[in-house]
């Protein structure tokens, strides 16, 4: 840095004054020394203008950051979902530029340091486009913070929807990304500055060019090419899209569906419309035949104190508890889940692994914390299944567009045996520990039916039939969370010291009440 030059040259400087006590009575050396002041006077205007510039960064920098900040209330950054993606980008894009020039000369507190990383944006990214898809939701209404009926403080920049766009392209939903890049151009055109307008021509030339391969349709791509080199001969290629360039110019169709395939396969997209639907909340909200009931199994404890149940679905069975989790109680599992979360992880092919297809936070809390260990004595109570091979009791956070793609509970190849004592999952019951401001429901697409989040209920159903085969039509998701956070506590029942005469749900003899009624309708 031009500062330790100079630094460096007033060393040298007071080496030589040290050596010689004549200069004063010597012309060459009184020379030297004139050389030598006009060196450091010119190192230092050298200093001032680069420290000037710095300043003007960080001045600049700092206006435009309070600017974007527009709450200074830490929590409503979280229930916003265009408020929530910017403040990720700002500290993973635009703080490192800063602190790298503030820690030149002031001394930062180290836990200001551990900044979030690019991954963590490009999960903001994911988490903002499965909102639009989900909820079709158009580019230009996220672009100016409008989600459904709500508009959120937020305007997205042109950096931001160029960034979006990026996000599409790479993941090949090429007319998302053309709308994302006319966003970009739109604010770019009103005076925004975050991006180079010459960047997202290149990208919407190639965007467009392979949409028109996928469906085959008139694109303006030469007329786009055309207007990017006549705007801006020097435009350079950016070395990640080189190989996409020389497919785009000769039009290589090919190319491009091959590596579609290789990405996508139909099996995915099986449920997907009518997972967005019931997330949409289009469902069957069909109430014929379906009853309310107070439960207590015959059990003395619960006899003054029943537990409420609602029917949502008969065959197999889908059951709402109320009012089964208490304030504290839910605070209690919070403080649990703030002291040992993780990412999630799903299981599959009988190991856990980081997915996109669950994307939220959790922690197991052992039935060591009193009040873990009274919820789980509740779950049994609620089901009339034992808990004794059941798992941890596990707290789930999911943010925003945090969700649970479509899955089902019960693990592949696994069954109850001589040397397997536990079993497969048999039931789930999941309480939600507080309301969602919009989206987050728990939506079965084979049963048409969707469940709204209500702070202390909890939904019950059985993964397994009365053979001990898995329930296909139990196939669920948790949609994404479109506005605020969503809270959950899940406990998996497993099969393992179950009682033999207790009743599962079959095609056969159902529907029937005994598993969670012993009185006939």
């Amino acid at each position: 840095m031009m500062f330790f030059k100079w630094f460096s040259l007033l060393a040298t400087l007071s080496t030589v004054v040290v050596v010689d006590a004549n200069l004063f009575t010597s012309v060459h050396e009184m020379e030297n020394l004139a050389h030598y002041e006009q060196r450091l006077l010119e190192h230092l205007q050298s200093y001032l203008l680069e420290q000037q510039m710095k300043l003007d960064f960080i001045t600049q920098k700092y206006d435009e950051l309070s600017n974007r900040r527009v709450d200074n209330t830490p929590q409503n950054n979280l229930g916003n979902p265009i408020t929530a993606f910017a403040l990720v980008k700002r500290l993973v894009r635009d703080w490192p530029l800063v602190l790298n020039i503030l820690v030149e000369n002031y001394v930062l507190p180290n836990h200001l340091m551990h900044l979030p990383r690019e991954k963590e944006l490009q999960s903001a990214l994911r988490g903002l486009a499965r909102l639009k898809d989900v909820y079709n939701l158009s580019a230009a209404q996220l672009a100016n913070g409008i989600i459904g009926d709500f508009q959120d403080k937020t305007i997205m920049t042109a950096s931001d929807c160029y960034d979006m766009g990026k996000y599409s392209y790479k993941h090949m939903d090429f007319h998302t990304s053309i709308s994302w890049f006319n966003e970009a151009t739109k604010k770019i055109q009103n005076g925004d500055k975050t991006i180079q307008q010459d960047k997202v021509l290149a990208h919407i030339f190639l965007a467009s060019t392979f949409a028109g391969c996928l469906v085959p349709r008139q694109t303006n791509s030469n007329q786009l090419l055309q207007q990017l080199l006549s705007e801006f001969p020097n435009f350079t290629l950016n070395h990640d899209f080189s190989h996409d360039y020389s497919e785009a110019l000769i039009k290589n169709c090919s190319w491009i569906r091959e590596m579609k395939k290789k990405h996508f396969s139909g099996d995915d997209e099986k449920y997907d419309m009518i997972y967005s639907k019931l997330c949409l909340g289009d469902f069957n909200t069909t109430t014929s035949r379906l009853r309310c009931y107070y439960v207590h199994y015959g059990n003395p404890r619960l006899l003054i104190a029943p537990f409420k149940l609602e029917e949502i679905h008969l065959d197999p069975p889908l059951i709402v508890f109320h009012d089964v989790i208490s304030d504290q109680e839910i605070e209690k599992m919070k403080s649990n889940f703030h002291k040992n979360w993780r990412h999630c992880m799903i299981i599959n092919n009988n190991t856990s692994a980081l997915s996109t297809d669950r994307t939220c936070e959790v922690a197991w809390v052992t039935d060591k914390d009193p009040t873990s260990a009274r919820l789980s004595r509740r779950v049994r109570d609620m089901t009339d299944l034992s808990i004794d091979t059941s798992e941890e009791n596990q707290v789930a956070y999911y943010g925003l567009g945090g969700e649970f793609k479509m899955h089902v509970d019960y693990i592949a190849n696994e069954s109850l045996s001589e040397v397997n004592h536990e079993g497969n999952r048999l039931a789930t019951l999941m309480f939600y520990l507080k309301d969602v401001e919009s989206g987050g429901y728990t939506v079965f697409p084979v049963l048409h039916k969707a469940v709204i989040p209500r702070k202390g209920t909890a939904l019950f159903w059985f993964n397994l039939n009365d053979q001990g085969k898995g329930l296909i039509k139990m196939l669920h998701g948790g949609c994404p969370v479109l506005q605020g956070t969503k809270l959950v506590l899940n406990k998996w029942i497993h099969e393992g010291n179950q009682d033999f005469e207790k009743q599962c749900p079959s095609d056969r003899n159902f529907p029937k009440r005994q598993f969670y009624l012993n009185t006939k309708r």
